[in-house]
């Protein structure tokens, strides 16, 4: 009686492990998008193509995860004195405790520092692979 209910509870426990693990994932994704996003409208890429990049980039990053989902939404929010851009991430994952949840990313959160390095980094491995052509 003692060993199912530690087997069930056990099997719980790794269950919302596993969808916590899949909520940080999609947050990261989510932040890189945006990231990408930025970094392709500061090279002179129009806010259009610079969002279909980072959604090519998100939806390659999060699919082929057996019974785990996520969809990317955009808004835009822009003023006389500023242009914000918010990327809204939703996603699901199932198994015996299924969950959803919804995270949210502003382009002003982006921490100005990862954002440099990953952008240089990103930049750098754009340039050795067109000195290779």
């Amino acid at each position: 009686m003692i060993f199912p209910m530690t087997l069930i509870i056990l099997l719980m426990l790794m269950q919302v492990g596993i969808a916590f693990s899949w909520r940080i994932h999609v947050h990261t994704v989510a932040q890189e998008g945006m990231m990408i996003c930025r970094m392709r409208e500061r090279q002179g890429v129009s806010r259009q193509e610079a969002k279909a990049a980072a959604d090519a980039y998100m939806s390659e990053k999060t699919s082929g995860r057996p019974g785990a989902s996520a969809s990317f939404s955009w808004s835009e929010d822009g003023s006389f004195f500023s242009d914000s851009l918010t990327l809204t991430a939703q996603g699901s994952c199932g198994g015996l405790l299924p969950v959803s949840f919804q995270t949210v990313v502003h382009d002003d959160e982006i921490d100005p520092v990862i954002f440099r390095d990953r952008v240089d980094l990103i930049t750098e491995l754009l340039n050795r692979v067109k000195e290779k052509k």
